[in-house]
């Protein structure tokens, strides 16, 4: 039996920053997809 792990990580920078909306919008996708995580920085 084989066992496999895949890891994707996904970037985006915006030099305004991401809104409220959009932020909530990943968080929720990010939920649906079953991802471990969805964080944001600010720099």
């Amino acid at each position: 039996m084989s066992c496999y792990e895949i890891s994707i990580e996904i970037r985006a920078t915006s030099r305004d920053g991401f809104d409220e909306s959009v932020q909530r919008t990943i968080k929720e996708n990010c939920s649906v997809l079953k991802f471990s995580n969805a964080e944001f920085e600010e720099n």
